[in-house]
């Protein structure tokens, strides 16, 4: 049993999650919203506040978007920034997929 800390009281119902990364590529939110009960949506958010869908080669955009990401130092308290690259398999797949 997790003790009641904080903001969060264990009267709390967690129902629903946001995961947000920017495209530096497509220059666009890519969102992971998550419902609980219920499922995973995917998408993407331009300037004008339209929904997209993901596909193929985008993801590649994403995930290098991610790396780069990770290379700024952290300027809030809130944010956890993984270590990424930490393998050579992951930093060969970045090298191939920026250089695509």
């Amino acid at each position: 049993d997790i003790e009641a800390e904080g903001w969060y009281k264990k009267s709390h119902k967690v129902v629903k999650a946001i995961f947000c990364i920017f495209d530096i590529v497509l220059k666009r939110d890519v969102r992971v919203e998550i419902t609980i009960p219920g499922g995973t949506n995917v998408y993407a958010v331009n300037e004008d506040n339209e929904k997209h869908a993901i596909s193929g080669i985008q993801w590649n955009f994403v995930f290098v978007s991610s790396i780069l990401r990770s290379f700024e130092p952290k300027r809030s308290g809130h944010v956890k920034i993984i270590a990424e690259l930490d393998s050579k398999e992951l930093f060969s797949d970045f090298i191939l997929v920026a250089s695509s």
